[in-house]
């Protein structure tokens, strides 16, 4: 029997900006702890980015409380940078879950990320 890919699920569209800076540190955290995703050059730089973008989203959102019309533009310019930053992540735990598809499920999970059959 084959087994069906299971995938990670983003759904950055259906969630605001300070839902991504949690989901930012959730899965910074989760793929720096978890023994599913060991030492590598690769890690650490897609690690290093999304940690930056998601200090400047948090940073940016912040900053609109003032309301005015440039802090919502670069919020805007930081939260497509965080976007891009969190999906070169899950691609990176995609590729894990795809080497090993019997813990497929369980190593997206560990990096905080959601799952879609």
């Amino acid at each position: 029997m084959k087994n069906k890919r299971i995938l990670v699920a983003l759904y950055l569209n259906k969630i605001n900006r300070s839902q991504k800076v949690a989901q930012g540190t959730a899965t910074h955290n989760g793929v720096s702890a978890s023994a599913f995703f060991p030492a590598s050059p690769e890690k650490a730089a897609l690690l290093a980015a999304l940690l930056a973008k998601t200090d400047e989203l948090s940073a940016a959102d912040a900053a609109t409380a003032t309301g005015s019309h440039e802090s919502f533009a670069i919020a805007e310019t930081a939260e497509l940078q965080f976007d891009t930053a969190i999906r070169n992540v899950s691609y990176f735990v995609q590729s894990a879950a795809d080497a090993d598809s019997l813990q497929a499920e369980e190593i997206i999970l560990a990096a905080a990320l959601k799952t879609k059959k």
